[in-house]
């Protein structure tokens, strides 16, 4: 629920920044969601590559396994769908 929160209050900042004219508008007047998704990506991958100690361990498992070991197979296998025993 903070998460969603934090997303929207970030979205409502930058509506707000557009409005006193200190940022430009979102393409096609839309959404600024894209922006912050973005900035969020950014910050999270720059942490995991200076000091993955400061996120959660759930987000240094699945940052490891994004950028690091994915880069690594062992086989056809590895892009098959299913279970293969």
């Amino acid at each position: 629920m903070c998460y969603y929160l934090l997303s929207r209050v970030l979205e409502g900042m930058a509506r707000k920044a557009h409005k006193a004219q200190l940022a430009p508008s979102a393409p096609g007047g839309g959404s600024f969601f894209p922006y912050v998704s973005v900035i969020c990506w950014g910050i999270v991958m720059y942490l995991f590559e200076s000091d993955k100690q400061v996120l959660i361990p759930s987000l240094q498992s699945s940052m490891t396994f994004l950028y690091k070991d994915s880069d690594k197979t062992e086989g056809w296998r590895d892009f098959v769908p299913f279970y293969i025993p």
